[in-house]
């Protein structure tokens, strides 16, 4: 065979890796396409509309309870508009969950919270029927009964199992993208090993035909890339090839240089020593390397600091510190996260100790006002509903004392209170 022909096999070859490597990287690309368009058009506005059922759950109840509170009939004519307004919602929400949710188990959990949910609907129409016919102490005893309070709970917990099973479904296409984008990589990297395998044996069969001097040159090249051992070094030569043993060698001790530091350094970021960085100095894409390494090291190294800082912060009880989230990527993400999360503590704190002080002043008008979710809206809403209970039962005692001082002994504490109120 010609050394042309040679070539042009060489040509070919090559030109069909990349194919292969195109292929093999297109199809991963386009798996984890797939999967991130089936999480982003179905599975996050189908778990957006059952977070807004189960919102919507929970303050429809309140808003149940306030309008068994209110007084003046605007108000409590403002509270059931916004309980109309709720169901409509809801009723939105059920009409679109059942047309999107398409899996059995999905169904399944639809169907069950459609199904807890039907006593609450009762419960919500008795109370109704009750306000408008007077008996607002009926209604008091309806709502705050045990068996309305479990269908309560039961529905809202039947909500979050379908929360949950959509957050697991969710996950699993996720991972199902991960693995299919892991696979194409897989393939993209043998399909890109055996090409350049291929290529490395046509070149070889070529440099032997053209010249034989460089056999030495090739064994030397060929042992390296085998043992990927850059101490190897190529023998020296008088001849003009010199210069391509000497640069290959510069070559071999750069990069053993650079893989031994960059080894340092991961290793020692391995065992939780951030300080150690690449000093030597490189080009090319070594000098990338050296960059990239220390970048990253240097990324871990602020994100550990960060947190560091405040967790000891938190620990001495101290949530008025701030981050520095002037990071790149995940770094900074994780460090706006932990920020945004130090700044509600902060915030609730702060106002409960607010409301605190001022109930300690006897002003018992203070209420928490920070937005705040999970745990803190549950510790938000019992200190407001502990405030709203303290300042009616106090308003009412201090009206009967008043009217007891100037004679009325008709008066009396008409408040419906509990344990030691």
């Amino acid at each position: 065979m010609k050394i042309e022909s040679k070539l042009w096999l060489v040509v070919a070859t090559a030109v069909v890796g990349l194919a292969a490597v195109f292929w093999f990287g297109k199809s991963g690309i386009d798996s984890g396409m797939a999967s991130f368009n089936d999480t982003v058009d179905e599975r996050v506005p189908r778990l957006i509309e059952l977070e807004k059922l189960l919102v919507r759950s929970v303050q429809l109840q309140g808003d149940m309870r306030e309008m068994i509170l209110a007084k003046d009939p605007a108000h409590r004519e403002s509270v059931e508009k916004r309980i109309q307004e709720s169901i409509a919602l809801n009723k939105k929400s059920y009409d679109y969950l059942d047309v999107a949710v398409n899996l059995p188990k999905g169904k399944q959990y639809l169907a069950d919270a459609k199904r807890l949910r039907d006593p609450v609907v009762d419960n919500n129409n008795k109370t109704f029927a009750l306000l408008k016919s007077g008996k607002v102490d009926e209604a008091t005893d309806l709502v705050n009964s045990l068996a309305v309070r479990d269908q309560d709970t039961a529905y809202r917990q039947s909500l979050q199992k379908f929360v949950d099973f959509q957050t697991e479904v969710m996950a699993g296409t996720a991972v199902k993208g991960k693995d299919s984008a892991e696979a194409a990589s897989l393939w993209m990297i043998i399909s890109f090993v055996l090409v350049v395998a291929i290529l490395i044996g046509f070149c070889l069969v070529v440099i032997r035909t053209i010249l034989g001097a460089v056999n030495d040159i090739v064994v030397g090249v060929t042992q390296v890339s085998r043992s990927m051992s850059f101490k190897a070094r190529l023998s020296t030569r008088r001849d003009e090839l010199g210069a391509v043993s000497d640069g290959l060698n510069a070559m071999l001790s750069s990069l053993e240089a650079g893989i031994a530091e960059t080894n340092q350094v991961v290793s020692a970021i391995a065992a939780g020593d951030m300080s150690q960085r690449i000093n030597s100095n490189y080009t090319g894409d070594l000098d990338v390397l050296k960059q990239g390494v220390n970048s990253s090291a240097n990324g871990i190294s602020q994100v550990i600091h960060e947190l560091s800082a405040v967790m000891l912060s938190l620990k001495a009880g101290q949530f008025s510190v701030k981050i520095n989230t002037n990071a790149a990527g995940v770094y900074g993400e994780m460090l706006k996260n932990s920020a945004d999360a130090v700044t509600t503590l902060n915030q609730v704190i702060s106002d409960l100790n607010r409301v605190m002080a001022q109930m300690s002043a006897g002003d018992f008008s203070g209420r928490v006002t920070s937005e705040c979710q999970g745990d803190l809206m549950q510790l938000k809403d019992s200190i407001n509903a502990s405030m709203n209970n303290l300042d009616l039962a106090m308003a009412n005692v201090t009206q009967v004392v008043l009217a007891q001082s100037q004679g009325d002994l008709t008066q009396n504490v008409s408040l419906k209170l509990e344990g030691q109120l």
